[in-house]
């Protein structure tokens, strides 16, 4: 064996054993049953919702969830849309993944998405782990918001505990529609680096790295 192949034989034990998925939704079967959608008693024309098939709005021009702009007559409109309880016992590096983009194109119209978790189902007393403007809705790849754009969020936070993940829309003016799809649970593999490869037979080696 020579180095560049030992190298190789390293890196796919090392994925075998991580970004294993906890938790995968693209939606294209609705808006799971164990989901919840609910507000904060503002806004109620424009909750979270399916697209339609005809609509070809998610990915790759699949189903996806997305929640409507409306005017926040003054108020602070909140609509959630919250996972099923994700168990995340014995997950040493838990990291949430989706994609996300939002409409129209142009500037900011003062509204948000707060991602949150919390024990609870109505998610109460929850803790927010990222928040995302309508612009940062943008692609980093086109600069634009008319294509989806990848996001990840660390849940370390809440490692071995069993939570619910909350998607939080918060508007106070006039908004932006947001269109999430392809929500991710996974065990992240942590960085590796300093791989070496010792007392090397014709069928035996010693590999060591750091994390």
């Amino acid at each position: 064996y020579n180095m560049k192949r030992i190298t190789s034989i390293l890196f796919f034990l090392l994925s075998f054993f991580c970004n294993a998925q906890i938790m995968t939704e693209n939606f294209e079967g609705g808006i799971p049953a164990d989901w919840q959608i609910s507000n904060n008693g503002f806004g109620l024309a424009q909750p979270w919702k399916m697209s339609t098939p005809a609509q070809t709005i998610g990915v790759a021009g699949s189903l996806c969830v997305f929640v409507s702009n409306e005017n926040a007559a003054g108020n602070i409109i909140e609509d959630r849309l919250r996972t099923k309880l994700v168990n995340l016992t014995g997950v040493a590096n838990p990291k949430l993944k989706f994609s996300v983009k939002t409409l129209p194109t142009g500037g900011t119209r003062n509204s948000k998405l707060e991602i949150r978790t919390s024990l609870n189902a109505d998610l109460s007393n929850s803790t927010v782990v990222a928040t995302f403007d309508d612009f940062q809705g943008a692609n980093p790849l086109t600069g634009t918001t008319t294509t989806f754009s990848e996001k990840e969020v660390s849940l370390l936070a809440v490692r071995g505990q069993s939570v619910y993940i909350g998607f939080v829309m918060i508007n106070q003016a006039t908004g932006k529609i947001w269109y999430i799809d392809d929500v991710s649970v996974i065990e992240d593999c942590p960085e590796v680096t300093d791989l070496t490869a010792t007392n090397i037979t014709n069928s035996t080696a010693t590999l060591g790295w750091t994390t």
